[in-house]
């Protein structure tokens, strides 16, 4: 479980850990954190311990700031046991993505106290946080700023530059000129290719680069991206939807219902849990599992309703024969989206991938 946790956390944003051999002796004399801290040039330190039984395998991990010696985060995961006594999957994504929440917030109130707040490393940080917070495309113009802020401090700082290959593709999803669409995409093409070019071994960066690719309409060149960043980073929930998201556009519902419920599994409660849902609702449309369908649309309704998964609510209540479901359905998109048809929809479709 350590050499997994340890992949996972050293392919988040800006993170350096150290291996566990190294850390292992310190481990077993349990001295002061502090001088630890020093010792091995570490902020934050990970404590934590392992229960098994015949069914469940539960974690208790424990984040320390090692400058002060207090406690930054606590908390507890668990996930059913695998029969070949392997650590389940669920265990280290979900401890990834806590490890990951935790450090953020840490770093954030390192600049909130002045330490590094010009820096690109603390203004990138900042823009990605602000970016996976947003709710509306209202911001992005906003987080765009700032990630431009970082890369003219420093134009080789990954991070920033793959949030704003992110951003730039989410700009340009939303625009209704496809000239426009075309140039932010064509930015949002040179960011993930420097940041990739600069870390190869960087899952995150990998990402943002299948991501650019995908909306240019490169789906081969995506499913590479993709391939390239799970081999660094299997846990990284992101690239599982990714991955989905391309295989559904290339009509291989089945490879894509597989790898989106790998990214469920991953972290079944996890800020993604609603994206997954929805592009799983897809596949099961795709593949005739109407049932299904509408069960997977409930369950990323309850994650966050967005008008796009009343759509397919519509019509997966229409396919398998409720009418009265599907007019329900119906009039919640429509009062979420007043002037959606479908024929506007296909022609956003069309127009938002300029090629």
């Amino acid at each position: 479980l350590a050499q997994q946790l340890t992949s996972a956390v050293s392919q988040l944003t800006g993170v350096t850990v150290i291996a566990p051999a190294v850390a292992a002796p310190y481990a077993a004399s349990r001295g002061d954190i502090r001088r630890i801290g020093r010792e091995l040039a570490v902020r934050y330190a990970l404590d934590g311990r392992i229960d098994w039984d015949d069914d469940l395998v539960r974690v208790a991990v424990h984040v320390v700031d090692t400058a002060s010696g207090g406690s930054l985060w606590s908390g507890s995961v668990q996930a059913p046991a695998a029969a070949d006594g392997a650590v389940p999957l669920a265990l280290v994504g979900q401890l990834a993505d806590a490890l990951r929440a935790a450090v953020r917030s840490a770093e954030l109130n390192r600049v909130a106290k002045g330490k590094d707040v010009e820096s690109a490393h603390a203004i990138a940080l900042g823009a990605i946080d602000a970016l996976e917070r947003s709710t509306d495309g209202a911001q992005l113009p906003a987080i765009r700023a700032r990630f431009e802020r970082a890369l003219a401090l420093d134009p080789v700082h990954v991070p920033a530059l793959t949030g704003y290959a992110h951003t730039l593709v989410y700009l340009a999803d939303q625009t209704d000129s496809a000239a426009d669409g075309d140039a932010l995409l064509r930015r949002a093409d040179e960011a993930s290719l420097r940041a990739v070019t600069l870390r190869a071994d960087s899952a995150e960066a990998w990402a943002a680069r299948g991501n650019v690719l995908y909306f240019r309409d490169q789906y081969d060149a995506a499913a590479e991206a993709v391939r390239r960043g799970l081999q660094l980073n299997p846990y990284l929930v992101m690239l599982h939807a990714f991955d989905g998201e391309i295989q559904l556009v290339q009509d291989r519902a089945a490879a894509a219902l597989a790898a989106l419920d790998r990214g469920i599994e991953l972290n079944p409660t996890g800020p993604l849990q609603g994206v997954l849902m929805h592009l799983r609702a897809r596949a099961l449309l795709a593949l005739g599992r109407f049932d299904e369908a509408v069960r997977s649309c409930e369950r990323g309704i309850a994650f966050g309703a967005e008008w796009h998964d009343y759509m397919l609510l519509t019509a997966a209540h229409a396919l398998r024969g409720d009418a009265e479901r599907a007019a329900q359905a119906r009039a919640e998109l429509l009062r979420m989206k007043p002037e959606f048809t479908i024929g506007s929809h296909r022609r956003l479709l069309s127009s938002r991938r300029p090629g």
